[in-house]
């Protein structure tokens, strides 16, 4: 099962989450941080594949502080308009990644793994 849902960060920001269920039980839970394209296909593609090896995976819309349901295509015009939005999201994003963390911790050890911009706050 893969959704959208609603959490919450410590600092009562609302915020979505791509969330992919394993098919068993977990193994382990996983973050997966997203690139300066936001939740896009790409990403979410990624966190349904570590779904079918057997993790709950969650993906969390960092750019909903600023913009909800960002979506960036591979081409100029995404790049410069995610690189705007992670200056605007980066000192807050954190908070978010933390509460996707407690979100997948029912599924045990959870691991943090991103992509681009990602890769830098995991």
């Amino acid at each position: 099962m893969n959704d959208l849902i609603k959490i919450t960060a410590r600092d009562n920001h609302q915020f979505s989450a791509y969330i992919s269920q394993p098919s068993g039980k977990p193994k382990a839970g996983i973050v997966i941080i997203q690139e300066i394209f936001g939740v896009n296909t790409h990403i979410k593609e990624l966190t349904d594949l570590y779904a079918s090896k057997g993790y709950l995976s969650i993906a969390p819309s960092l750019f909903d502080r600023v913009e909800k349901n960002v979506a960036l295509n591979y081409d100029e015009k995404g790049v410069s308009k995610g690189r705007h939005l992670k200056k605007l999201c980066d000192k807050d994003a954190l908070k978010d990644i933390e509460a996707c963390i407690s979100v997948v911790s029912s599924a045990g050890k959870v691991g943090v793994i991103g992509y681009c911009w990602g890769g830098a706050l995991s």
